[in-house]
């Protein structure tokens, strides 16, 4: 094996790698630090990744689908969804929502839990 790591290291200075040279190469660097293909180690994941057309699932997407609909989250604070674009904008350009950025730029706030969730407008569950 030293002997085919030196040839494979030798061809590469050369640039006479095959891939699969090159990928016999690589494994073989990576040995000390990567368990052999098919033996994991540590976190195994339960899911699989296929390979996919990401343009196409993202132009599936049906992006505004859920708008006007209750927020399902567990929140630890109270919210109420705005009922329009025009509400939510509005929402945001309010004096409440303003106090509320300000509150959290305190740098006495920022480590400290947030005190947002007293004052937030019941009409921001939506992105402000």
């Amino acid at each position: 094996m030293p002997d085919r790591f030196s040839e494979l290291l030798d061809m590469a200075q050369r640039g006479r790698l095959t891939p699969e040279e090159s990928e016999e190469l690589a494994t073989m660097l990576n040995a000390p630090v990567m368990p052999p293909a098919g033996h994991a180690v540590g976190f195994v994941s339960k899911h699989t990744f296929e390979p996919s057309d990401l343009p196409a699932r993202i132009a599936a997407i049906r992006w505004f689908s859920k708008c006007g609909e209750p927020l399902t989250l567990d929140l630890t604070m109270e919210v109420e969804s705005a009922r329009s674009w025009w509400a939510a904008i509005q929402a945001c350009q309010s004096i409440a929502w303003e106090n509320v950025e300000l509150e959290d730029s305190e740098p006495a706030n920022r480590l400290a839990p947030s005190k947002s969730s007293r004052t937030l407008p019941r009409s921001l569950e939506r992105h402000c």
